[in-house]
C-alpha cells in the first residue's frame, strides 16, 4: 500500500484520541478546566486544519496545561511534531500519553510507525507486538507490521500479518487486494487470485482490482485472459494512465504489435514524455522487426529515465533480437547492477549466455532466479528450456514437473513438453502437448509451428503445410516457422524453395542453432558446399564466441574440400570447449585428409582420454594407423571399437579390409559378412566382399554379390566395371559390353588393357 494510504490509516486512529472526552465517569458533569480544555482543543484543531503548525502546538499545549490528564492534545500535538519532522518530540508526546495510559494498543502503534520514521524497526516492531497483545484485533497495528516486515523483505512474516488482517476484516476488499500482492510477490499466484477473486465479488466495479488481476495473468504468461481483464479495467476507468500502458503493454505481449503502437501513441499524446509508453513502443517494433526504430524509442525512455532497469533491460532485447549478444549482455548487466530482483532480467540474461554457447553460465543464472522465485512457474520453464537445447533431457523433465506442479495451465509449460518429446522423437506425445499449448493460448505461434513440425516427422505433409500457414499468419517474423516450412518443400522436392526458406529462417534469427544447423545440413545433402562454407563464415560471425559454430564451418571447409580451413576451424572450437571429444575427433580427421597421420592420432588420443567410449573416435583412430601401415594396432582400435558398440558395420569392414591387407581372406570375409548383415546397403563391404571373391577365381560368387551391390546402388560405374569383368571371364561378351556401356554412361572410366582385351577376346571394336 503507498505511504499516503499508510499516513491516512494512522490519521484515521490517532483521529479517535481528538474526541473530548467530556466526563471520567459515565454521569459526571465536566469541570471548568476540563471544558476550557475541550474549547482550547477545538481552536487547535481549526489551526491544525488551516496548516498553522506553530499556532496549532501553542493551543494544544495550552490545552494540556489547563487539564493535564486530557490526553486528546497531546496525541494531536504528537502528530503536529511528526508532520514538521520534530520527531523526538512527536516520540516524548506519545512516550507521556503511554505513561499515563499503559493498556492503550493505539498508543504503541502510533509511536512504532515514529520508530520506523527513525529507521528502528526493531523497536517498532516490539511496540507492533504490545499493541496486538492488548488487543488482538487492533488493525492498524497488524498493518503497520506488515508494513515492517515487508520493508525488510520479512514476506513470511508480512503475510502472516496479513493473514490476520483477514480474519479481522474479512469482507474488506481492500485488505483482500494488498495481500494478493504480496502473494504475487512471493510468486504464489494461486492464491494471489483466490484473493482477487473474492475482491472482485465484493467490489465488482473497481478498476484497480482487474488492474492488478491482469497484472496476475500477465504474470502468469496469461496474455490472452490478462488482455480481457485490463480491457474491463479500462472500461470502468478509462482516463486512468496506468490502464491504458498496461494495454498496450498487453497488446504487445499478445503479439498485436500494431493495435500496440497505437494505444501507445495515444498515451504519449495525452502525457509527453511517458518513458514507460516508449518502453512499449520500442518492444512493439521489435515484434515486427524494426530495430531501427525500437532502439530510438527505447533510447527516449532512458533519457526520461536514466537509472530505470527495465528500459535497460529492453535495449538489451533489442541488441538480442538483432544477434548482438556483447552489447545486449552489457545492457542486462546494467540493468541488474540497478535492480538485482527483476526476475525477468535474469531469466533473459541467462536465456542470453545459453545462446552464447555458455550453458553453465546461463544454468548458474536461472539457479539464481530460483532462490530469488522458488514458486515462479516461469522460471523452471526457461531453465527447462536450455536444458532441452543442451539436451540434458532428464533434468529438463524435472523442471518440467515442477512447473506443472505449480501452474498446470501454464501453456508454456505445455510447449516445452512438446518440444522436449520432439527432441526425444517421441512425435505423438509431442502433439498432444502442443495441442494442449496452443488450447490454452490459441495465438501462440509457436505452439503451431512445433506441430507442424511435428506432423511433418510423421509423414502427415498436408497438415503439417496448413498448421505452419497458420503459424505464420499469427506471426510473419517466426523463424522456425520458416525452417519447417523449408523443410516441408525439401520433402516434396522443391528444393529452391526449401533452401530460401532455410535462408529466411536464418535471416530473422542469424543465431539460433537449430536454423542454422538445419539450412547448413541440407546445403551439404545438395552437395552445395561452397555456399554452406560462406553461410558457416557468416554464423560464426553472428554468434562470436561459439564452438558448436566454428565446429560447424570447420565440418563445412571439411566437406567443401578445403582441410587447411577445417583444421583451423577445429582448432577456434577446441579453443573455446577443448572437452568436446567431436571437436577433437573432427580436427583429426582433417588432418587426416591432409595425411598428416601423426596429428590426427594426437587428435584421436586426445578424444578417447575425454571419452573412451565413443566408437567412432576408435574406427577413425584405426583408418588412420591403416595409413601408417600399423596393421596389428589397427586390429585393436578396430575390435575395442567393435566391443563398444557391436552392431558398427564399418568397424566390422574395416577390420576386415585390415585382415585382407595381412593377406588372412577368410577372417577378411567374416568382417564383411557381418558388416553387411548389420548394414546391407554397406557398399565398401560389397566391392570389398567381391575383391576377395575375384581374387580368389570364385566367380559364380562374385556375381551375386555385384548383383546385390547394384541392386542397391544402380548408379555405382565400379559395380558395373566389376561385373564386366566377371561376364568377360565367364564368356558373357555381351553382358560385359552392355555393362562397360553403362559405366561410360555413368561417367566412370574403363581401364584400357581391360578394354582391349575384351575386344579382342569378343571381336568387337566396342
Amino acid at each position: 500500500m503507498r505511504s499516503e494510504q499508510r499516513r491516512a490509516w494512522a490519521c484515521l486512529f490517532v483521529l479517535l484520541w481528538f474526541v473530548p472526552v467530556v466526563a471520567a465517569a459515565d454521569d459526571e458533569t465536566p469541570s471548568a478546566e476540563r471544558l476550557e480544555a475541550i474549547k482550547l482543543f477545538a481552536h487547535g484543531q481549526r489551526a491544525d486544519q488551516r496548516g498553522a503548525n506553530k499556532r496549532a502546538i501553542e493551543l494544544y499545549t495550552k490545552a494540556l496545561e489547563t487539564e493535564p490528564d486530557y490526553l486528546a492534545p497531546l496525541y494531536a500535538r504528537a502528530r503536529v511534531h511528526e508532520r514538521m519532522a520534530r520527531i523526538d518530540e512527536a516520540m516524548a508526546d506519545i512516550d507521556r500519553a503511554i505513561r499515563a495510559e499503559p493498556y492503550e494498543p493505539a498508543s504503541y502503534s502510533y509511536r512504532a510507525a515514529l520508530h520506523v520514521t527513525n529507521g528502528d524497526n526493531e523497536r517498532a516492531i516490539d511496540d507492533l507486538w504490545k499493541a496486538v497483545r492488548l488487543d488482538p484485533d487492533h488493525a492498524v497495528s497488524w498493518y503497520r507490521l506488515y508494513a515492517v516486515h515487508y520493508s525488510m523483505q520479512e514476506y513470511d512474516e508480512a503475510l502472516k500479518c496479513m493473514d490476520r488482517l483477514a480474519m479481522i476484516a474479512p469482507e474488506s476488499a481492500t485488505v483482500l487486494r494488498q495481500r494478493a500482492s504480496l502473494l504475487m510477490l512471493m510468486r504464489r499466484y494461486d492464491h494471489a487470485a483466490i484473493d482477487l477473486g473474492k475482491a472482485i465479488e465484493l467490489q465488482p466495479e473497481n478498476a484497480a482490482l482487474h488492474q492488478r488481476k491482469a497484472h496476475l495473468l500477465d504474470r502468469q504468461r496469461k496474455y490472452r485472459q490478462a488482455m480481457e481483464s485490463i480491457n474491463q479495467a479500462g472500461s470502468l476507468d478509462p482516463d486512468d494512465v496506468s490502464i491504458r500502458l498496461d494495454r498496450a503493454m498487453l497488446l504487445a505481449r499478445n503479439q498485436r504489435y500494431s493495435f500496440a503502437i497505437k494505444y501507445a501513441w495515444k498515451l504519449i499524446d495525452d502525457v509527453p514524455g511517458y518513458a514507460e509508453a516508449y518502453r512499449v513502443m520500442s518492444i512493439a517494433h521489435v515484434g515486427i522487426g524494426e530495430y531501427e526504430q525500437a532502439h530510438e524509442f527505447v533510447d527516449i525512455a532512458l533519457e526520461v529515465e536514466p537509472e530505470y532497469a527495465l528500459h535497460h533491460w529492453q535495449k538489451g532485447l533489442v541488441y538480442v533480437a538483432e544477434g548482438k549478444d556483447a552489447e545486449a549482455l552489457g545492457c542486462f548487466d546494467r540493468a541488474i547492477e540497478l535492480n538485482g530482483k527483476e526476475l525477468d532480467v535474469l531469466c533473459d540474461r541467462a536465456k542470453l549466455l545459453a545462446r552464447m554457447g555458455r550453458v553453465d553460465d546461463a544454468l548458474a543464472g536461472y539457479g539464481a532466479a530460483v532462490e530469488l522465485a522458488p514458486n515462479d512457474a516461469y522460471v523452471y520453464a526457461q531453465r527447462a528450456r536450455v536444458l532441452i537445447d543442451a539436451e540434458r533431457f532428464d533434468r529438463a523433465g524435472d523442471d518440467l514437473k515442477e512447473v506443472v506442479r505449480l501452474d498446470g495451465e501454464l501453456a508454456e509449460a505445455h510447449l516445452l513438453d512438446a518440444a522436449l518429446q520432439r527432441r526425444q522423437r517421441r512425435f505423438n506425445r509431442a502433439i498432444a502437448s502442443a495441442e494442449r499449448a496452443i488450447e490454452l493460448n490459441p495465438i501462440d505461434a509457436q505452439a503451431f509451428v512445433l506441430l507442424a513440425d511435428c506432423k511433418r516427422q510423421l509423414g502427415k505433409i498436408d497438415e503439417a503445410s496448413h498448421l505452419v500457414v497458420r503459424g505464420l499468419r499469427l506471426n510473419r517474423s517466426n523463424a522456425d516457422a520458416y525452417r519447417v516450412r523449408g523443410l516441408i518443400a525439401l520433402k516434396l522436392g522443391r528444393a529452391e524453395l526449401a533452401v530460401g526458406d532455410l535462408k529466411h529462417a536464418v535471416e530473422l534469427s542469424p543465431t539460433d542453432r537449430e536454423n542454422n544447423d538445419t539450412l547448413l545440413r541440407v546445403l551439404w545433402s545438395l552437395g552445395r558446399h561452397a555456399e554452406s562454407l560462406v553461410h558457416a563464415k557468416a554464423y560464426v560471425k553472428a554468434v562470436g564466441h561459439n564452438a558448436h559454430a566454428a565446429s560447424l564451418l570447420g565440418y563445412s571447409a571439411s566437406v567443401a574440400g578445403d582441410y587447411e580451413a577445417a583444421v583451423a576451424g577445429y582448432n577456434r572450437a577446441i579453443e573455446l570447449d577443448g572437452l568436446d571429444p567431436d571437436h577433437w575427433l573432427n580436427r583429426g580427421l582433417a588432418h587426416h585428409q591432409l595425411k598428416q597421420y601423426d596429428r590426427a592420432l594426437v587428435d584421436f588420443d586426445r578424444a578417447i582420454a575425454i571419452d573412451g567410449g565413443l566408437a567412432k573416435v576408435h574406427v577413425e583412430r584405426g583408418n588412420t594407423l591403416i595409413e601408417l601401415k600399423r596393421y596389428d594396432t589397427a586390429i585393436v582400435a578396430f575390435d575395442t571399437a567393435i566391443g563398444l558398440a557391436p552392431d558398427h558395420a564399418r568397424a566390422w569392414n574395416n577390420r576386415g579390409y585390415v585382415y585382407e591387407l595381412l593377406g588372412k581372406d577368410d577372417e577378411a570375409l567374416v568382417g564383411y559378412a557381418k558388416a553387411l548383415q548389420l548394414d546391407p546397403k554397406h557398399q565398401k563391404a560389397y566391392h570389398n566382399q567381391a575383391n576377395i571373391l575375384i581374387k580368389r577365381g570364385n566367380t559364380t560368387e562374385a556375381l551375386k554379390v555385384v548383383g546385390l551391390l547394384i541392386d542397391q546402388f544402380p548408379d555405382d560405374p565400379q559395380a558395373y566395371l566389376k561385373r564386366a569383368l566377371l561376364n568377360a571371364k565367364m564368356g558373357m561378351y555381351a553382358f560385359a559390353w552392355s555393362d562397360v556401356d553403362k559405366v561410360k554412361k555413368l561417367g566412370g572410366a574403363v581401364p584400357e588393357p581391360f578394354l582391349a582385351k575384351l575386344k579382342q577376346m569378343s571381336g568387337r571394336d566396342g
